[in-house]
């Protein structure tokens, strides 16, 4: 059973390769060993920020998976 944030990513792209995944970190060094080894590269927030930076990365998120689906039907 998952116990963290890494080990959970792990298993849902495992699962769902095309998940969106944010990852929001107070620590530096881990936000640069997100993702390492995936082929998938989950979007970092650092901790503390705001509901205006939240927001802005939700949009990024979602609008970048968006555009993947759009490419699937072309």
């Amino acid at each position: 059973m998952p116990v963290n944030g890494h080990e959970v990513f792990a298993q849902m792209s495992k699962l769902e390769p095309d998940i969106p995944v944010i990852f929001m970190t107070g620590y530096a060094t881990e936000a640069s060993l997100i993702g390492a080894g995936s082929q998938v590269q989950p979007a970092v927030l650092q901790k503390p920020c705001g509901i205006f930076v939240l927001a802005q990365k939700l949009r990024e998120v979602l609008d970048k998976q968006n555009e993947s689906s759009l490419r699937d039907y072309d």
